[in-house]
């Protein structure tokens, strides 16, 4: 199918964490494409050097440089501030010293800058936590991540530089977690099959589908549609599909909406991520045409 001239979006769901889409009358290719920069080329700050003056804790210098380059950081100035290249590279000092009797933990929050301090921070984490004896969970938010674990008279000082990247350079500048890209083609219900189903009537499955169809009032597409969209981080819904294209319950026609959903490690809003995509895309296209003519 060819591209329409006029490109619509829909935001279905839009988080600090993560961005539903819903791209309307465009080519696979165009959303393949967008996908294909999501994951590669988002540019985001990363630890890029790492001077260890004094380490003498239990685990060697290369096992902590490498924890710490692939501690993400937010990175959302680089899209906020228009003079971030004449800014001046942005270290973080580690200095700590074990005083306690027993031990202490290194963590993120050891994290010390002069320059951006508010700026470009580590990312936090969260996570559930089961409440007493109920069924219930309550999510317990921390904003520091662990690095190692000093005992009594220990130290670790270190100098950390950062640098721009993205991630097909290396995984530590990559932005996103995870995303899907399903496209959602035009459903037509097969009647002739559903009324076949109607007079064999051995399955739960048919009594639950012909239940859908004669449901009056009601767009049979726009309930497959929401019922796809609400569930496509589940794969249970490609199998379905499957079986539904298989058995020639529903015709597929052509495809007219891309669902498109993505993740955030935390470096930067998804918004950002997916602005700038778009944007990265554009400017390659000018300059395939201009190459061209």
């Amino acid at each position: 199918p060819m591209m329409s001239d006029l490109l619509n979006l829909k935001i279905v769901k839009n988080n600090p964490k993560s961005l539903c889409v819903l791209f309307y009358h465009c080519d696979t290719s165009f959303t393949h494409a967008i996908k294909n920069i999501v994951e590669n080329s988002i540019i985001t700050l990363a630890a890029d050097t790492i001077m260890i003056f004094e380490n003498t804790s239990n685990f060697n210098d290369e096992f902590i440089a490498h924890r710490i380059g692939l501690i993400p950081l937010i990175s959302n100035t680089l899209y906020e501030a228009c003079n971030w290249e004449k800014n001046p590279k942005i270290v973080f000092d580690i200095n700590k010293f074990c005083k306690n009797n027993s031990s202490c933990f290194v963590s993120t929050k050891d994290y010390r800058c002069n320059a951006f301090r508010n700026r470009v921070t580590p990312i936090g984490y969260s996570y559930y936590d089961k409440i007493n004896q109920e069924n219930k969970f309550n999510l317990v938010n921390y904003s520091h991540i662990l690095i190692l674990k000093l005992k009594q008279s220990q130290v670790l000082s270190m100098k950390i530089t950062l640098k721009k990247g993205k991630g097909s350079d290396h995984t530590k500048w990559c932005s996103n977690y995870g995303n899907i890209l399903f496209p959602i083609p035009t459903i037509r219900w097969n009647l002739i099959m559903l009324l076949m189903m109607d007079k064999m009537n051995t399955s739960y499955l048919c009594d639950t589908l012909l239940d859908i169809v004669n449901i009056t009032n009601i767009h049979h597409n726009q309930i497959l549609n929401s019922h796809m969209i609400e569930n496509l981080q589940n794969s249970s819904i490609h199998s379905l599909f499957e079986f539904l294209k298989s058995t020639k319950i529903v015709k597929f026609g052509g495809l007219q909406k891309t669902f498109f959903k993505f993740e955030s490690n935390g470096s930067l809003l998804p918004k950002y991520i997916l602005i700038f995509s778009m944007e990265a895309l554009v400017k390659r296209l000018d300059c395939f045409v201009k190459t061209l003519s």
